[in-house]
């Protein structure tokens, strides 16, 4: 059997490149997420990331132009092999090894001995081809074709020498030429200082940071959203009862409704998001409690939750003033759902259940939970206990999903040095 552990194959997923969503859940609170944050995914959370991803694209198609129109070369391959080098580049720039995105584990093991091939499967080399590409185009970064517009290319061509082209162009061609061909970031540095002094003109980019800063997270309201979300990064608060989105999104809420506020318009939005989530995690904690309960009765395990009768309605009753007209697919499952969890638990259960099998359908994958004569099969066992679940289910705390609200804050600290308090 197939167990949907990554969910990117859903075309109705906003991409994400992977991670357990049985209900597709992601699609849903993130259309609310990107109406506050309209640029970012999850991931991300360097701007050297982003620098690197139109850094890569850009090589490709202006000083590596000639090199692959007469090689033939895989972009994919090539992109490895520069992310790799580029990765390694960024974690040793600094003692405290934080500036790089992935491969903590990889370069902290392998330091100057890391190496990287074309055809490389560890996250080092891949994370930022999966996860940071998406909010480089959101955010006009790079066109619908994957090309650096003028600004961008403009700002990377000043910090770029000839030499360096050169230099790369003799370190690609051997991994590109056999794909089990291993390249060595740390010696390719030492031996090649037109390309380290390139490389490390193109991190330090002043004119690429301002472009940054105009563009990657959106109009004014969305900056300063992102400038307070920063503030509240640095906050030593103890959210852990009601987790981080719950209680960014009250702090948000609570300074929004200031008339001197400057991210005013996105106080509505706020508000969505804030009756989302209680129903998201009513649909998780339904779901899970039925996956922690292999070998059940169905109507046992209907009862069981029938004492939660009142807080599902509630949060559902909540979920259901979101209506538009111009919702998703997906949102519209969601409040039939919630419709549903008004009238009748058990249907709702039930509906639950239909809706995961659907789920998987679209994605090519087997349930990860179904019913065989009104008992619960679990394939594949439960991460969560029970009681856990059942507390939440009571309390509808904490609050799990972000939101990207965490996301902005550190890019705004990372652009601008700080918070707008």
């Amino acid at each position: 059997m197939q167990y949907p552990y990554f969910t990117n194959s859903d075309p109705a997923l906003v991409r994400s490149g992977g991670g357990r969503d049985p209900l597709s859940l992601l699609p849903v609170w993130s259309s609310f997420g990107r109406v506050l944050v309209p640029n970012l995914a999850s991931p991300v959370t360097q701007v050297n990331g982003v620098i690197a991803v139109l850094f890569i694209h850009w090589l490709y198609e202006r000083p590596l132009e000639k090199f692959f129109s007469e090689g033939d070369k895989s972009f994919r391959q090539y992109f490895r092999l520069i992310e790799g080098l580029l990765e390694y580049f960024l974690w040793n720039a600094s003692p405290s090894h934080n500036g790089h995105c992935f491969g903590t584990r990889a370069l902290s093991a392998d330091g100057d001995d890391f190496k990287v091939t074309a055809r490389d499967a560890r996250t080092a080399v891949n994370g930022l081809y999966q996860y940071y590409r998406g909010t480089c185009r959101r955010a006009d970064l790079l066109d619908g074709d994957w090309s650096a517009p003028t600004e961008v290319s403009t700002a990377l061509s000043d910090c770029w020498d000839q030499k360096a082209t050169t230099a790369l162009v003799k370190v690609l061609i051997p991994p590109l030429a056999n794909s089990r061909a291993a390249i060595s970031p740390s010696a390719v540095y030492s031996q090649n200082p037109d390309l380290t002094g390139s490389v490390r003109a193109v991190f330090n980019s002043r004119q690429l940071r301002d472009l940054l800063q105009r563009q990657l997270l959106g109009e004014a309201c969305h900056v300063a959203l992102a400038g307070k979300c920063a503030m509240l990064n640095e906050q030593k608060v103890d959210y852990s009862k009601v987790g981080w989105s719950k209680w960014c999104l009250g702090q948000l809420s609570d300074w929004m409704q200031r008339d001197d506020c400057p991210a005013k318009e996105l106080l509505s939005p706020v508000v969505r998001a804030e009756k989302c989530e209680p129903f998201l995690l009513v649909m998780q904690d339904c779901f899970d409690f039925m996956l922690a309960s292999p070998g059940e009765k169905f109507p046992d395990i209907s009862a069981r939750l029938q004492e939660y009768a009142t807080h599902i309605r509630q949060r559902a009753r909540g979920f259901l003033t979101l209506t538009s007209s111009n919702h998703s697919d997906r949102m519209m499952q969601m409040l039939h759902l919630a419709e549903i969890a008004q009238t009748d638990i058990s249907l709702f259960l039930r509906s639950i259940l239909d809706h995961h099998h659907k789920c998987m359908v679209e994605r090519g994958k087997d349930p990860m939970v179904f019913l065989d004569e009104d008992k619960i099969i679990v394939p594949v066992p439960s991460e969560r206990d029970g009681n856990s679940i059942l507390k939440r289910l009571g309390s509808g705390l904490p609050w799990i999903n972000g939101y990207y609200l965490w996301n902005a804050g550190e890019i705004y600290r990372q652009l601008f040095g700080g918070h707008n308090g």
